[in-house]
């Protein structure tokens, strides 16, 4: 296998760099071919570059020998169809063939497994490649080839770093046992990660342990802590945290209510382009709150978050424009805008499109069937308002 006229193919190495495309072209050649030894794969990684060129992935191909047994333990499966064979020989057996599977051929929709791996590269580039390519293990079923990308060992990697007290590594292992990611999901775990990286002034791990005290994850529920942790992440610039500090002071959560207060700390955050931020404050000009009522302001401020790929402010969009609220009313405008946060899974705009479709308007005609559809999907994500339509018809969602 010739490696520089694969890479020359429309391939999966689009966009790595050489290092980059030498390390999958290893991992290619040894998952494709798992009753390779390492010293083949070098053998063949010779007939391309000379050893000196050879990449430091060859230091971990213990790692992948020990894999090796679950590769070939579950790919019993029938072996792809192809027209290409791969030649192999060994010292006690006579020159063998067998069919392979052509790594670049595109299946339906379906991209190869390859394309994939490339897609996984890109994704975590060349810090984090030995730890995630490394435990990449392909299961061979009924010829369809599925990929499994575990991250176990570059987990072990941040827990020795976090150990050591690199403040980055600390947020992220909190990170991993905040999502699972890894490891077994422990919220307390979390907790305890984020607070040593809170400790040494990261933002980011603040504003984590301000949500998990909003919410009563893995601590007790404590609003008053959860806007001392916000603070402290807002002042240092961290938008997430600015605008939920500001929701705080717009609901009196765990401090004083004030809603002067809590539009600045909106301006702040939208100053940085947090899409929420941007709705929020399309909320208080919309309904008066911290500054003068502006309802064509609200609207500015709507299809700003709306532009930011925020799904909540097109409902309000579609509200504004079915009303004339702020702008001129448009209700096959409202309902365009309906359906597209309804796309995005917005419970609101999916109610209101059921309520459309129940009583019927100038733009959509009166349909049960249709209404329940979208009343159930809104249930489902725990709308009030649609649960108590679907329960007046008996019906379950």
């Amino acid at each position: 296998m010739d490696y520089e006229s694969q890479i020359r193919k429309r391939n999966p190495f689009e966009g790595l760099s050489l290092e980059e495309r030498k390390y999958l072209f290893v991992y290619m050649l040894h998952i494709s071919h798992p009753s390779f030894s390492a010293d083949q794969i070098k053998r063949q990684w010779g007939s391309v570059l000379p050893e000196s060129e050879y990449p430091p992935v060859f230091e971990t191909l213990e790692i992948v020998e020990e894999i090796k047994k679950e590769i070939i333990k579950r790919s019993r499966g029938p072996t792809p169809q192809s027209s290409r064979t791969w030649s192999c020989s060994s010292a006690r057996s006579v020159r063998k063939q067998r069919p392979i599977p052509n790594l670049w051929q595109r299946n339906g929709d379906r991209t190869s497994w390859v394309h994939q791996c490339g897609q996984i590269l890109r994704a975590v580039k060349k810090n984090t490649i030995l730890g995630v390519v490394t435990i990449m293990i392909v299961l061979g079923i009924g010829g369809t080839v599925i990929i499994r990308c575990q991250r176990v060992w570059r987990h072990e990697k941040i827990r020795t770093a976090a150990e050591q007290g690199h403040v980055l590594a600390q947020f992220k292992l909190g990170d991993c046992y905040h999502r699972g990611d890894g490891v077994v999901k422990d919220e307390a775990e979390a907790v305890k990660w984020w607070r040593k990286a809170a400790d040494q002034g990261h933002a980011r791990a603040q504003a984590k342990l301000g949500e998990m005290y909003e919410t009563g994850l893995g601590v007790e529920k404590d609003e008053s802590e959860a806007v001392e942790f916000y603070r402290k992440a807002a002042d240092m610039g961290d938008a997430e945290a600015q605008r939920k500090l500001g929701w705080c002071y717009l609901n009196g959560n765990g401090v004083a209510k004030d809603e002067s207060e809590a539009v600045a700390w909106f301006y702040e955050a939208a100053k940085k382009g947090d899409a929420k931020a941007h709705r929020y404050l399309g909320y208080c000009y919309f309904n008066g709150n911290g500054v003068a009522k502006d309802e064509s302001e609200a609207v500015d401020w709507f299809y700003t978050a709306a532009d930011k790929g925020d799904a909540v402010a097109l409902s309000c969009l579609g509200k504004c424009r079915f009303l004339g609220r702020g702008t001129t009313k448009n209700e096959v405008e409202a309902v365009k805008l309906f359906r597209k946060a309804a796309d995005k899974g917005v419970a609101e705009a999916q109610y209101l499109l059921g309520v459309g479709y129940e009583y019927g308007c100038s733009v959509l005609a009166k349909d049960e069937s249709e209404a329940i559809k979208f009343y159930r999907n809104a249930a489902r994500q725990g709308n009030v308002a649609a649960q108590k339509r679907l329960r007046q018809r008996n019906l379950k969602w």
